[in-house]
């Protein structure tokens, strides 16, 4: 197992985010908008996202972003800190 899991589940997603991000980006060129409907019919009220779409596909991908930044400074600590 590794010690950065996180950071790898990053690795093995990130050809995945990015198509999702290009959507999105596409998307938003367009004049499009992510957001939900709020009542019984899709119809009754839409509200915008107010949530970063980075941020939702962090979420879909079950990334910890605060796990990634203790894995990140892990790493760097290793990587820089001398040896004792």
């Amino acid at each position: 197992m590794s010690k950065y899991p996180t950071l790898d589940r990053i690795s093995e997603t990130a050809d995945g985010r990015e198509a999702i991000e290009n959507f999105v980006e596409w998307l938003e060129s367009k004049g499009y908008i992510l957001g939900e409907t709020i009542g019984e019919n899709p119809w009754d009220r839409f509200v915008p996202c107010i949530k970063p779409w980075r941020e939702l596909i962090v979420e879909h991908f079950e990334i910890d972003e605060a796990q990634t930044d203790r894995e990140r400074k892990a790493l760097l600590d290793e990587f820089f800190l001398p040896q004792t």
